[in-house]
């Protein structure tokens, strides 16, 4: 329970006084107001990130009015932006316990269990050197590494004339051998490598070393010659996204450009927001 109990709370010319209310075990409540009335400053307060001018706070019972923010036990999400530039995804679920000092199982445990339980678990490990976001995007609709792949089909169409599905699908399961695979085959004897190491290789196409393989780098190499220029390590499948609820054509490129178009207006207000309050 949540016990407020004639708070004060004064910053600069403002000032919250004698507030007063419960929450009861297991009830939430929801602090309505206008821009400027003190809702943030007084959920600083609850988390002893604002001094308390008078009045007093209690948690199930026990008063913390005095207590330090990491002794109250509360967890608190600023509706800025607060994420750290340098930090990954898995980084940021486990900050929280790295700073309290839980050993490194426990931290992988909790982890792994809040990743499943919001569903983001693909975003903890996925290295990659795409210079854009929008390639990142994509993959998570197409599959792992689809953008990178689908450039390397562009290029094998470039350096074998076939032409290719952009899908990102690099080789079929078990010994089938698929299209993409075939042209590359057809180019052995131009990249000086036997059809097994070029089978072997295309099967690494959801990993991240891929890139550094012999067979990426002959054959763009190989690619680029025929082309007369530099071509892209990454482009968007061309994948048409097939589902019974969906009525209209839709690609994997839509799918990209709106996210993307979403994740570049959450940036803009973010940076607004910190150039306001800066």
């Amino acid at each position: 329970m949540i016990s407020v109990d004639h708070l004060t709370v004064r910053v600069g010319g403002f000032a919250l006084e004698n507030i007063g209310f419960e929450v009861p075990t297991g009830q939430y409540a929801v602090l309505m107001g206008r821009t400027g009335a003190g809702k943030t400053t007084l959920l600083e307060a609850l988390c002893g990130l604002r001094a308390l001018a008078d009045g007093a706070i209690r948690l199930n019972g026990r008063e913390v009015t005095r207590l330090k923010p990491a002794e109250r036990g509360i967890g608190y999400v600023p509706q800025d932006r607060a994420l750290f530039r340098t930090m990954t995804v898995r980084e940021h679920l486990g900050f929280a316990l790295t700073i309290r000092k839980q050993s490194r199982p426990t931290i992988q445990q909790s982890v792994a269990e809040l990743s499943r339980l919001l569903g983001i678990a693909h975003l903890l490990d996925y290295p990659n050197s795409y210079e854009r976001h929008i390639h990142r995007f994509a993959d998570f609709n197409a599959g792992w590494y689809a953008s990178r792949n689908a450039a390397f089909q562009a290029a094998v169409s470039e350096a074998s004339g076939v032409p290719l599905a952009l899908d990102g699908d690099l080789a079929l399961p078990g010994d089938r051998v698929g299209a993409t695979e075939a042209a590359v085959r057809s180019l052995a004897g131009q990249l000086g490598m036997s059809e097994d190491s070029i089978a072997r290789q295309l099967r690494q196409g959801d990993r991240h070393e891929f890139e550094r393989s012999n067979l990426h780098a002959r054959l763009f190499a190989l690619a680029e010659r025929r082309a007369g220029r530099a071509l892209p390590r990454a482009i968007l499948p061309r994948i048409d996204l097939q589902s019974p609820k969906i009525t209209r054509k839709l690609t994997t490129a839509w799918f990209a450009e709106r996210v993307q178009t979403r994740y570049q207006r959450c940036v803009k207000r973010a940076f607004s927001g910190q150039q306001k309050s800066g």
